[in-house]
C-alpha cells in the first residue's frame, strides 16, 4: 500500500467510499451546573444493539474541501483508493489539524488508517508543528478507540461544531 499526497483524479474514488461506521458504544457527555459550577463529564456507554452512524460531512463536497486543506492523502493500493486524510494547518497554534481521516469499510483494521495518520504525522513535523489534532463525532467509538491506541489524549469538544448537531470531540497527540 502507497500513501501519497492526492491528485484531483482521486476525488471520485475517496468520495465513493463507504465514509458510514457501525458502533456498539457512544461517548455520553454529562453536564452539571452546580452552585454556578459547571462541570463536563464524559464516559463511554454501551449501546442495547450496534449502530449504524452517516459520517458528518457530504463526501461530495470533497472537491472543495480539497482545495482548502493543506495536505490531502489518500492510501492506494492496486490502483484503488482505499482511505484518505484531509489536515489544515494552523501555524500559529503549532498543530495541524485532521478533519478527515476515512477508511473505506472493506479496508478498515488492515493498517490504512495507521499509514496515513503516520503520513499526517510526518508532514505535521516537516511544517515545525509541534502537534497534531484530530477531531471526530461523540457517537464515533472507532475513532475514539484508534486514537487513544495512537497515543492521542482528549483535549476538548463542541456542541455546535457539525451542521447534524453532533458533538465533535477532539484529541491531541504532541509530536
Amino acid at each position: 500500500m502507497e500513501v501519497r499526497p492526492a491528485l484531483p483524479v482521486d476525488l471520485r474514488q475517496c468520495a465513493a467510499l463507504d465514509h458510514q461506521y457501525t458502533t456498539t458504544r457512544v461517548w455520553q457527555i454529562d453536564r452539571r451546573d452546580e452552585n454556578g459550577a459547571v462541570t463536563i463529564a464524559f464516559h463511554p456507554v454501551r449501546l442495547p444493539r450496534p449502530m449504524r452512524v452517516r459520517y458528518p460531512r457530504d463526501a461530495n463536497r470533497l472537491w472543495e474541501d480539497w482545495r482548502q486543506w493543506d495536505a490531502f492523502f489518500v492510501a492506494e493500493e492496486d490502483g484503488y483508493i482505499r482511505g484518505y486524510a484531509g489536515l489544515l494547518m494552523h501555524a500559529a497554534e503549532g498543530r495541524a489539524w485532521i478533519r478527515d481521516l476515512v477508511v473505506g469499510r472493506r479496508f478498515r483494521r488492515k493498517r490504512t488508517g495507521s499509514r496515513l495518520l503516520q503520513e499526517a504525522m510526518k508532514w505535521a513535523a516537516e511544517q515545525n508543528l509541534n502537534r497534531i489534532t484530530v477531531e471526530m463525532q461523540s457517537k464515533n467509538y472507532p475513532m475514539i478507540s484508534f486514537s487513544k491506541k495512537h497515543g492521542f489524549v482528549f483535549c476538548g469538544f463542541n456542541e455546535f461544531h457539525y451542521p447534524s448537531q453532533d458533538i465533535a470531540l477532539f484529541f491531541t497527540l504532541r509530536l
